[in-house]
């Protein structure tokens, strides 16, 4: 079995999305060995499986269970090409991230001269075809008919003769996950992020085995999206022609009116008159549609979600900053041998040691912040602190009744408006956190507890040491490339069955999105879906692992409680809980 070494960050990952590509598969994988031995950093190869229904699965999965490079992620239907594309970016955790085709007219070989141009400083490089080799001439000619009107009528500049075949940092890929838009054209919102980019040409080969995936409708659909998606043109189109017809009716007008004035010779009673009416009625009716359709186009914009910008940050461990703060900056991490660092966060680089003085800044008023924060949401901070206290004292009470004073630790602590409520159901309480700032106002506020600074992902603490570890509010702050080495570490300090407490921002919740947004250490961060930090606890070695959300209600009556109860599979909470043993 062919592995490499999980200590080494990952230098690169393939992102290959397939559907039904059996035929193809044994010559790809010829290829793409003969591409990895020739990369100086670890790889790991993803394959999107979009819904096949021949034996693409099976091979990968034997492919898979031979080499540890490869991955397999198995969609539940067929989902489209490019949420299949999105999926393996999502997954991806190489320094550089290249999606390709299976078909091999994504030549692998070209992914050689793509490193190239990434260490030269580009962050984005795409191929561009010179040739279509295999393709049709109505195919080119429609092809080359679309990409000029795109690139005429696009707020963007969308490269010609591009496809999907691109390498991406991994700075541009965390900007790339917060698009969310659901109808999307990928290769069109690369090209809306901006970013310093460059073109690698090659002659598309034909296709090495197998049938297109992308028939005709296909790829009509493919360019409606890219042309609704980044182009209001379309909903202009009936203002313009709506200005246009009233003009002409106008125009029509003022001649019937000349003609009736000179004689009217050859003009029917009534028709010209009803005509022009009719016209400039018609005109005036496409004009205001037109009106509308540019709120519509306004409204569209808003939906898609898209950040108001993406600052270019190398000096911020390479990030890409939506919104950023200068007190931000991290030094810069070497990369897969790149000379320009990679980044490992969106917005903030919470886990380098610069990072502690973004929180530093707040450490006086932290608790002012939170408490802000908290009341827009329409929550009373005494009770939101009182609630959450009582849940992990039940927590603790059901899950470790063997321990009845156990060593708990409070990761990301703040300064520790928990722990006084939380102090009588432990025998010993810890808190630690990477603000000095706000270890010294929690260790002023609450000196029964031990609390430790420090720096980096590593806590300083021995293996196996607490029986309870608990996470408030934390996970948001780690860059998700480190989300799974944040878990893990929770899993170390923990003594063999003790529990792990995971309390997280809802992201389905759009009020506690704009509650996150007030707080200015928190307005650019990355929300983990609840499923998401379940699995992060299970990759980690936790067993037994569940998750439920939960509403802070004020009501102590019976009927509240059981109404909660019955809430908690559905994702309306402000926030959710995800725990397991170790």
């Amino acid at each position: 079995m062919t592995a490499q070494n999980a200590s080494e960050p990952i230098g690169f990952s393939l992102v290959i999305p397939v559907l039904n590509e059996a035929a193809v598969l044994p010559a790809l994988f010829e290829r793409l060995d003969d591409l990895i031995v020739t990369l100086d950093a670890p790889v790991e190869v993803i394959f999107v499986d979009d819904g096949s229904t021949d034996e693409t699965k099976s091979l990968i999965r034997t492919r898979a269970a031979a080499d540890s490079r490869f991955r397999l992620i198995q969609l539940s239907r067929n989902f489209g090409h490019q949420a299949a594309i999105t999926a393996g970016m999502d997954l991806a955790e190489g320094r550089a991230v290249i999606v390709m085709d299976a078909d091999l007219q994504d030549p692998p070989e070209v992914v050689l001269e793509m490193i190239a141009k990434w260490r030269d400083g580009f962050q984005i490089v795409y191929a561009e075809r010179t040739s279509r080799a295999g393709e049709s001439r109505f195919k080119r000619w429609t092809a080359h008919l679309f990409y000029k009107a795109l690139r005429r009528i696009a707020a963007v500049d969308i490269p010609a003769n591009v496809g999907d075949f691109r390498l991406v940092d991994r700075q541009v890929i965390l900007a790339f996950r917060q698009m969310r838009e659901r109808d999307r054209y990928v290769r069109g919102m690369f090209a809306w992020l901006g970013f310093r980019q460059a073109a690698v040409r090659f002659e598309r080969p034909g296709r090495a085995a197998g049938e297109t995936k992308y028939p005709f409708f296909k790829m009509v659909r493919l360019g409606v999206n890219g042309l609704v998606s980044f182009s209001d043109a379309p909903l202009q189109l009936a203002l313009w022609i709506g200005l246009f017809v009233s003009l002409g009716a106008l125009g029509y007008g003022l001649y019937v009116v000349i003609a009736a004035l000179i004689g009217g010779h050859g003009l029917v009673p009534g028709w010209a008159s009803t005509m022009v009416v009719v016209s400039f009625l018609c005109g005036l009716n496409m004009m205001l549609t037109g009106v509308v359709g540019l709120y519509v186009g306004r409204i569209h914009s808003e939906v898609k979600a898209r950040p108001l910008y993406v600052v270019d940050a190398p000096e911020t461990a390479g990030q890409a900053v939506v919104a950023a703060k200068p007190e931000s900056a991290a030094a810069p991490p070497q990369a897969a041998g790149r000379a320009t660092p990679a980044p490992e966060a969106l917005g903030r680089a919470t886990t380098a040691p610069a990072a502690q003085p973004v929180f530093d800044a707040y450490g006086t008023s932290y608790r002012g912040i939170v408490q802000d924060s908290v009341a827009f949401s329409g929550l009373d901070y005494s009770f939101f602190v009182r609630s959450k206290a009582g849940l992990l004292a039940n927590l603790f009470a059901e899950h470790l009744p063997d321990r009845p004073a156990p060593t708990v630790l409070d990761v990301g602590c703040g300064v520790g408006a928990l722990h006084p409520l939380l102090a009588p159901h432990c025998g010993e309480l810890h808190g630690a956190d990477i603000s000095s700032a706000c270890i010294e106002q929690a260790t002023r506020d609450n000196p029964g507890v031990t609390y430790k600074a420090y720096q980096g992902l590593a806590l300083p603490y021995p293996d196996a040491y607490f029986d309870a570890v608990v996470a408030i509010c934390v996970l948001h702050h780690v860059p998700p490339a480190d989300w799974a080495a944040f878990t893990a570490e929770l899993r170390r300090v923990l003594k063999p069955r003790g529990l792990v407490c995971v309390i997280e921002h809802n992201p389905f919740n759009p009020a506690t999105r704009l509650s996150v947004m007030r707080c200015p250490f928190d307005e650019d961060a990355v929300l983990a879906p609840r499923r998401k930090t379940c699995g992060l606890l299970s990759e980690a070695g936790f067993n037994d692992v569940q998750g439920r959300y939960f509403v802070f209600t004020p009501w102590t009556a019976p009927w509240a409680r059981r109404l909660e109860r019955a809430l908690a599979p559905v994702p309306l909470g402000a926030q959710y809980l995800a725990f397991g043993r170790a």
